[in-house]
């Protein structure tokens, strides 16, 4: 599959195409995007997802570096990725710029309600099963303030794209893939009351069985589920023996996913 950023950059040929934002890339995104692609085959045309980045300011679920990576091995020749909103304009103009010779209309199935309900509810695993998969951040090793160091926690500070959504704040059971490796954990996400003056949020994980130095690479960050809200303690000591007790509840969820 070739990723296309813009109209001017395509090649000109008709395609059989299909409009939307496909936010989240949920399991309707990924039956509608089957259809496309045996309906091209059909009419032997190359087939092409044409994405709608959303307008400047618009927060999403999946990037269109992520749509990249869901898509590779689909079967579809072309991603398009267009900035602006999935509107009736929008459309005709790529309609007609890119020859389209077919479309396959799939923007019923483009909302996001569904997942916006569980996301915003912070129930991750009734976003998985929307999605076939868990919620996932890419981004890369930040330094952070080595606190948890000093208490034999040291964690790693996940960046992430602007653009991307992040989950309401609390403590999450997560998994890390790390060169191609994966490694339980439990993230804090948003503010650190108990170790910091002001307002400032982050992305910090603790992985367990795992101490090595990886600032600057890119990660990607699988949450599975809410283990408990974000409150303040007296003191890093405080903070060490409750994360003691997040380590528990997250390795008893994980054990119960194996079993």
């Amino acid at each position: 599959m070739k990723h296309i950023y813009g109209i001017e950059h395509t090649a000109a040929s008709p395609l059989c195409a299909a409009f939307g934002r496909f936010d989240g890339m949920h399991k309707k995104h990924a039956a509608a995007i089957e259809e496309l692609i045996t309906k091209a085959r059909s009419q032997n045309l190359p087939s092409a997802l044409i994405s709608f980045s959303g307008t400047e300011g618009t927060a999403v679920y999946t990037t269109e570096e992520e749509k990249e990576e869901l898509l590779q091995t689909s079967g579809l020749d072309f991603l398009i990725s267009l900035e602006g909103g999935n509107t009736e304009k929008n459309r005709a103009d790529a309609e007609r710029r890119l020859q389209i010779a077919s479309f396959t209309d799939i923007c019923a199935v483009d909302g996001t309600e569904e997942l916006d309900r569980s996301f915003e509810a912070r129930d991750f695993p009734s976003f998985s099963k929307l999605c076939g998969r868990p919620y996932r951040m890419t981004g890369d090793v930040m330094h952070g303030k080595g606190r948890g160091k000093t208490v034999g926690m040291p964690t790693i500070n996940l960046h992430i794209p602007p653009r991307k959504k992040r989950p309401p704040e609390g403590v999450y059971a997560t998994i890390t893939h790390i060169d191609g490796r994966a490694y339980e954990g439990v993230t804090n996400i948003g503010r650190r009351p108990s170790v910091d003056t002001d307002d400032t949020v982050t992305i910090e994980t603790f992985l367990f069985d795992f101490r090595q130095d990886i600032y600057g690479q890119k990660i990607g960050l699988d949450i599975y589920t809410l283990i408990r809200n974000i409150i303040k303690f007296d003191g890093l000591e405080a903070v060490k023996r409750q994360v003691e007790k997040d380590i528990i509840s997250a390795r008893d969820f994980f054990g119960a996913l194996r079993v």
